[in-house]
């Protein structure tokens, strides 16, 4: 019992510890306001869609009516095999900023390619002319201050790669809920690791990058043989080869609006999917921010069975539970200011309830379990 107790005891300490780093990183990270000077970097937005047709639309006009000088940037749709009206939706927009193509005009042969997504990101890169590379997906929703505000950081830090944040558009439930909680903590867990300088993850929902940085790392050589990670595995490649050279946007107007999953079992397969790509991760700082708070969750599910046997596991339980609420708290407090959506907050207890259970089920699944995304198998 000593020896279970020390090790709960130390997990404990170094989950606090870890919680505390995020806190203040995310403190550090200054909000970034945008130069009044107009920009005059030449912009590619590259969109990979597989059978969007009921977003996309929405998302074109969002980017049409963007604030930043017309001439300055272009969009291009890349239709990735889709099986529904996504091509014919994009052809609806008469604009001479919008240019779409198709993938298997490209890559005729689909059995050849591992990575649909990333096949499709690299053609529309190859065939962009712009020197700021941005990605986001079909379902997304910005306002019309989006791309000036990210312009005006690239110009303003001249950095390789800009991770901005992504937040859920509708909140209405539990379920919704816990995905907006949990959503909320992962960019502020972005932000906070890159301002230490400690980058794992972002979101290829809003991602830019110049065009010469993503030749310059080998572009996705090397990570096309994973189906995922168009997004982190490539934010690693940069940080590797240039320190300091990514970094987050704090600034509300760059805030990418996304949909959240409609039912629990879509939104498991998501996760599943995203921590399927753990075993890719090379930097070792990367693998102990992910084993801390798994073994710290697994413990707790391991207490919860073991409290029907002594009260001492009880008094453990109570313990961690405590300190993972506290710890979680107050980073999500910090992190919730930014996004301004204080009804999560009454959410927040029955979320953390659910959280251990759910970080094993997905983790152990990113491992063991290949999930679909749109018809599709993820390696």
């Amino acid at each position: 019992m000593m020896l279970y107790t020390t090790i709960v005891v130390c997990l404990s300490f170094f989950y606090v510890l870890l919680f505390s780093f995020y806190s203040i990183g995310w403190i550090r990270i200054p909000y970034f306001i945008p130069s009044p000077v107009k920009g005059t970097t030449k912009v590619s937005i590259i969109i990979s869609a597989r059978n969007e047709e009921d977003y996309i639309r929405n998302l074109l006009g969002d980017l049409l009516a963007q604030s930043y000088p017309s001439e300055l940037f272009t969009l291009i749709v890349v239709n990735d095999f889709s099986e529904d009206q996504t091509a014919s939706v994009v052809e609806e927009f008469l604009d001479n900023r919008i240019r779409i193509l198709h993938l298997e005009d490209y890559v005729p042969d689909k059995s050849i390619i591992k990575s649909f997504k990333k096949k499709a990101l690299e053609y529309g890169i190859r065939e962009s002319l712009g020197e700021l590379i941005i990605t986001t997906d079909a379902d997304c929703r910005f306002n019309s201050e989006w791309l000036k505000t990210i312009v005006s950081f690239y110009e303003s830090k001249q950095c390789h790669m800009i991770v901005a944040p992504v937040a859920f558009l509708n909140k209405n439930g539990f379920l919704q809920g816990f995905q907006a909680i949990e959503f909320i903590g992962l960019i502020g867990i972005t932000g906070a690791a890159l301002w230490w300088n400690t980058p794992l993850i972002c979101n290829g929902a809003n991602l830019a990058f110049r065009k010469e940085s993503f030749y310059k790392v080998g572009g996705y050589k090397g990570i096309d043989q994973v189906s995922s990670g168009d997004d982190v595995l490539l934010m690693h490649k940069m940080s590797k080869r240039w320190s300091r050279g990514v970094q987050f946007l704090k600034n509300t107007d760059a805030i990418c609006y996304t949909e959240p999953q409609s039912n629990f079992i879509s939104f498991l397969h998501q996760r599943i999917r995203w921590a399927s790509k753990f075993k890719y991760y090379a930097n070792p700082h990367i693998h102990i921010n992910i084993l801390i708070p798994f073994a710290f969750y697994l413990l707790i599910i391991i207490n919860v069975i073991l409290s029907f046997c002594g009260r001492e596991y009880f008094l453990l339980l109570a313990v961690q539970l405590i300190i993972k609420i506290t710890a979680e708290f107050i980073f999500f407090v910090g992190v919730n200011r930014f996004f301004k959506s204080r009804k999560l907050l009454s959410l927040f207890l029955q979320a953390q309830l659910l959280h251990p259970l759910y970080i094993l089920i997905t983790g152990i699944g990113g491992i063991f379990y290949t999930p679909k995304w749109k018809g599709r198998k993820i390696s």
